[in-house]
């Protein structure tokens, strides 16, 4: 199932790969499936829970938010996938970002805690 998956790195600010998505399911760079995104780029937890929304920069590809004003209702999870990413993956380097709105925070740099891993 790996070659029929199209992956996509997931970066922080540091311009760092902290996570891969195959839409859509997230997972972290062990393998593990840590959440999902929305058709509309939302991105939730593997409990539904609303963490931010992907960058609109597809190049820079992060996970943000806007703390409070992001916040939007759970949602029901899809089922666990049945695939991961290769951890030993390489992928390019993404341009350097600009920085964020002071009200924005990058998730995976620096809340990685809203996205706890799949122990199923």
């Amino acid at each position: 199932m790996q070659e029929a998956n199209r992956w996509i790195p997931l970066y922080t600010s540091s311009r760092r790969v902290a996570a891969f998505m195959s839409y859509p399911y997230v997972f972290n760079t062990k393998g593990q499936w840590i959440g999902f995104v929305t058709p509309e780029g939302e991105v939730y937890n593997i409990h539904g829970h609303h963490v931010g929304f992907l960058d609109p920069d597809p190049r820079l590809a992060r996970i943000l938010s806007r703390g409070e004003a992001d916040k939007r209702a759970d949602v029901a999870p899809p089922p666990p996938p049945d695939f991961s990413p290769q951890p030993s993956w390489t992928v390019p380097l993404p341009p350097k970002p600009p920085p964020l709105p002071q009200d924005t925070i990058d998730i995976l740099e620096s809340a990685p805690e809203r996205l706890p891993p799949y122990e199923g």
